[in-house]
């Protein structure tokens, strides 16, 4: 593959995975609130909808050069696979803190029980 070429189309690459990481900047586990609680899924699901288009750049990039460029091939690995590991961990973190969410929720909810019970209340 051309020099020139292959610089055009790491840059696409380089372009993608800064998208990424942007929308993974956005939504970060400190920015989860419990507002969040029923809408973080298809937040999630946008960030790995462009996490998947970055690595298929990746691959196709990958793919497309010659098999003796080896530099190159683990350039483009190391790129893939911290970009996975940044997608892995936000995604971990968000859902721990939906989780946290419902914990801390359920634990009120059955303090509000009992106080409840405990005055005779119904409401």
């Amino acid at each position: 593959m051309e020099d020139k070429l292959y610089e055009r189309r790491l840059k696409e690459v380089e372009v993608s995975i800064k998208l990424v990481e942007g929308k993974i900047h956005i939504y970060r586990p400190e920015h989860v609130t419990t507002i969040d609680k029923d809408s973080y899924q298809d937040r999630l699901k946008e960030i790995r909808a462009e996490y998947n288009s970055c690595l298929e750049k990746i691959i196709m990039l990958s793919v497309d050069l010659p098999k003796d460029d080896l530099e190159r091939v683990e350039d483009l690995k190391k790129l893939k696979e911290n970009l996975k590991m940044a997608l892995i961990t936000n995604e971990q973190g968000v859902k721990c803190k939906i989780i946290e969410f419902d914990r801390v929720g359920s634990e009120e909810r059955k303090k509000e029980s009992r106080t409840r019970t405990d005055t005779g209340c119904c409401c």
